[in-house]
């Protein structure tokens, strides 16, 4: 499963330190980035959205980003 590999990568990313105007800056595509990577699960066993593994973090991100807080 390579592209789960690549997913995560994209998904919960690799975060570096930036000023928050930065990081306001590039939510909403972060975001819709997150949707996308969402989307894609039913490609994969149930076990994927157990709390902890991928989709359950995606979810997670998603949602605090939709609150508005970041």
């Amino acid at each position: 499963m390579e592209w789960l590999e690549q997913l995560k990568q994209v998904g919960v990313g690799r975060a570096a330190r930036i000023a928050d105007e930065q990081r306001l800056q590039f939510r909403d595509p972060y975001l819709n980035r997150l949707r996308r990577i969402s989307a894609e699960r039913s490609k994969l066993p149930e076990r994927f959205q157990s709390p902890g593994e991928f989709f359950w973090l995606v979810d997670g991100l998603v949602k605090f980003l939709e609150e508005g807080r970041w």
